[in-house]
């Protein structure tokens, strides 16, 4: 994961600096703050709580503990943001 992790940050902005070197350089301190703070907070926090869970709990209790997080979001987007689910949505929630 580690590996996977390191070449993302190498190969992420050699990409972004060879398809658009002028572009990449004109944005607003806000955006390049917001970013990030994404990068770290959707990325970076949750891979290494997700490393911490695989080594304490082991291989068949973290994936068990992950299999639940699609039914949390699901809640959680009903609760928070008044989404509702389609047929797809409630088929998934009823395979877990």
């Amino acid at each position: 994961m580690a590996i996977a992790m390191v070449a993302a940050c190498v190969t992420c902005p050699m990409h972004a600096l060879l398809t658009s070197p002028v572009a990449l350089w004109h944005r607003p301190l806000a955006v390049v703050g917001y970013a990030l703070a994404l990068g770290v907070f959707a990325t970076v926090i949750p891979v290494l709580l997700a490393a911490l869970a695989l080594e304490r709990l082991g291989a068949a209790r973290a994936a068990i503990a992950g299999s639940v997080a699609p039914v949390v979001t699901a809640l959680l987007a009903w609760f928070l943001a008044g989404e509702c689910l389609g047929v797809m949505g409630w088929l998934g929630w009823a395979a877990l």
